[in-house]
């Protein structure tokens, strides 16, 4: 009786464990691939702003892919499926292959020359200029006696400098230099701008994909700069290009907002959601775009960037000639 009750029990766990545990998922290149399209079918949230059509897609590039394709072929075909997004916030990692960037500013570096720190420190910044302790950390200073500059590299921690750098004593005008920010945590922006504005401001809202279909969204929230700090009393200058990217686009808007602010330069980058890290079944990571977010203009700048209010942008000829002319037309328009 007891040897029939533990095989009724055995039986019993072992039914149990095949509703449990789902089995291992395939990891031959066209499962891979399809579960790749799949996700981000699923989860990728600006689809729309992005006009991708997953069905044509997946018509393009799973016939390219069989059971005996290679490792090299499968990461081909995926990032050449994935290139169609053209987003920063989507990757691939891969053994012994250089990080994808999805988007083709990242990926072929286009005018990423057209930007150089060294230039301004050499040849705009007064003496007495600080740096942090990491270069992509920030650089403050002074253009002119009157004039501040702050660079700011990422968005995190750095921009605690912004207050301290802008209430220099004798200002008249200030540089908020964002070109090649890479983005981070845009809260960090958001503190620091809301010590310099006096009134409370909606600066953009946001919305996170929650489920697999096309409309599963999370409700719009909201974000403001909160009122109660202290106005600059002196216009900003902020300089953006197509490496201004992610949280600092976020910090782009919130900026859009604030009284005395113009922007010059180039759009920005146009990779404005935030991003999830995820692995393959094949063990190859990923990063996925999952949030809509919307300027308190209406308008989503997704996949577009955010544009300036005077565009201008350096030629390679301006960099060998050691001239940055997007800092020259922001100083001329603060003098």
């Amino acid at each position: 009786m007891k040897n029939l009750l533990f095989l009724l029990l055995l039986a019993t766990c072992l039914g149990c464990q095949k509703e449990i545990f789902e089995p291992e998922p395939a990891t031959d290149a066209p499962a891979v691939f399809d579960y790749t399209l799949e996700t981000f079918r699923s989860w990728y949230a600006p689809t729309e702003e992005r006009n991708i059509d997953w069905d044509f897609l997946q018509q393009a590039y799973a016939p390219l892919l069989t059971k005996e394709s290679t490792d090299d072929e499968l990461f081909t075909v995926l990032t050449d499926l994935l290139a169609n997004l053209d987003d920063t916030h989507v990757s691939i990692t891969a053994p012994g292959k250089e990080l994808f960037f999805a988007n083709k500013y990242y990926r072929e570096r286009t005018d990423d020359a057209l930007f150089d720190t060294a230039i301004i420190e050499t040849n705009y910044l007064l003496p007495g200029f600080t740096k942090g302790p990491d270069e992509a950390d920030y650089t403050y200073g002074l253009l002119r006696p009157d004039i501040g500059y702050l660079w700011l590299g990422h968005v995190g921690a750095n921009w605690t400098k912004l207050e301290a750098a802008m209430k220099q004593a004798d200002l008249k005008g200030f540089v908020l230099d964002l070109r090649h920010n890479e983005g981070g945590d845009f809260t960090f922006a958001l503190q620091a701008l809301q010590k310099l504005n006096p009134t409370q401001k909606t600066v953009f809202r946001s919305r996170t994909k929650n489920g697999p279909k096309p409309d599963d969204f999370t409700d719009w929230y909201t974000w403001h700069l909160e009122g109660g700090g202290t106005s600059s009393n002196h216009p900003i200058v902020v300089l953006t290009d197509r490496y201004t990217v992610s949280a600092c686009e976020r910090a782009v808007m919130a900026l859009r907002q604030m009284d005395g602010v113009t922007i010059i330069g180039d759009t920005t980058n146009g990779s404005v959601s935030t991003t999830v890290a995820r692995q393959l079944p094949n063990g190859w990571g990923y990063r996925v775009a999952t949030q809509d977010v919307e300027a308190p203009d209406g308008n989503i700048y997704e996949g577009k960037g955010i544009p300036p209010d005077v565009f201008i942008q350096n030629s390679i000829t301006d960099i060998a000639a050691g001239k940055d002319k997007v800092l020259e037309q922001a100083i001329m328009l603060l003098q």
